[in-house]
C-alpha cells in the first residue's frame, strides 16, 4: 500500500517502537525520513531489476474512503472473490491471538480517516525532513504543499 509519504515519515516518528537498532530511524522527522527514502530508493531498484513482476498498488488515503471498491479490485488483481468477511478483517484478526506489530491496537479497529493528510497539521516541524521526501510526493502524484 502507498501512503503519502509525509504521513508514513511522520506516522514512524509518532509511534512507540521498542527500542532496537531498527526502530532508532524514527527518532526524529529527519531520521524517519531518511528512512523513508532508503526504503523507496530500494523499492525502485527491485522494480527495475524486475521489470516484469505485477503489482497492484493501493493507495491508503482511498482504501479508508472505499474500502469495499479498493479490496475489490485487489482480490481482482489476485483472482480471488469478493468474500463479505473481508470486511470483517478486525475480528478475523482477534481469532488469530497475539499481535505484536508496533499498531497492534489499531489491528482489530475499523479503518478511520482522520490520519489521512495530517502531516498538514505538522507541516512547520518537517524542516529538511521535507526535502528529503519532496521527490517521492511528487512522484506519486501527491500535494507537495
Amino acid at each position: 500500500a502507498r501512503r503519502h509519504p509525509a504521513d508514513c515519515v511522520l506516522s514512524g516518528f509518532m509511534q512507540m517502537f521498542a527500542p532496537n537498532v531498527a526502530m532508532a530511524n524514527f527518532h526524529t522527522l529527519e531520521d524517519a525520513a531518511r528512512y523513508y527514502r532508503a526504503v523507496m530508493e530500494l523499492w525502485g531498484q527491485y522494480r527495475r531489476a524486475l521489470p516484469g513482476m505485477r503489482v497492484h498498488e493501493i493507495r491508503y488515503e482511498e482504501l479508508v474512503v472505499d474500502f469495499d471498491a479498493v479490496v475489490n479490485g485487489l482480490l481482482e488483481f489476485l483472482g480471488l472473490p469478493w468474500e463479505d468477511e473481508v470486511r470483517e478483517f478486525g475480528e478475523t484478526a482477534l481469532r488469530r491471538g497475539r499481535i505484536t506489530t508496533p499498531s497492534r491496537t489499531q489491528v482489530t479497529q475499523p479503518l478511520y480517516g482522520h490520519a489521512r493528510y495530517r502531516w498538514r497539521r505538522y507541516r512547520a516541524h518537517f524542516g529538511q525532513a521535507w526535502e528529503e521526501i519532496r521527490p517521492f510526493m511528487e512522484a506519486a502524484g501527491y500535494p507537495a504543499e
